[in-house]
């Protein structure tokens, strides 16, 4: 074989196995809890836990060691990709809400 023949041969194979990388399934990975956004914007300083938990479910972070702070995270991801995470972080004190952190990116 002529070192063109077997230069185009190499190319042509190269070519085609990265047009395959392209093709790969990434299965899309859904972990956590957010709420609803409309029940989100429901929240309002000074409501009790029970009043929290009854609009937006249980969180499904909490520290035993700090009771008073609750999180609700959720992340969505395709692969080794982060597609998104949602984080809504609240705190009370003495029974009522006194803190609201919602991100998202």
């Amino acid at each position: 074989m002529t070192k063109l023949l077997k230069n185009s041969i190499l190319i042509i194979a190269t070519i085609i196995i990265s047009s395959c990388s392209s093709i790969i399934y990434k299965e899309r990975i859904s972990q956590g809890y957010f709420p609803d956004s409309q029940a989100v914007k429901k929240l309002k300083l000074g409501m009790t836990e029970s009043t929290v938990k009854d609009l937006l479910g249980n969180p499904n972070l909490t520290n035993p060691l700090y009771p008073n702070k609750w999180a609700y995270v959720f992340t969505e991801s395709m692969g080794y990709e982060q597609k998104e995470i949602k984080t809504l972080a609240l705190t009370f004190k003495k029974g009522k809400l006194s803190n609201i952190n919602n991100k998202s990116n």
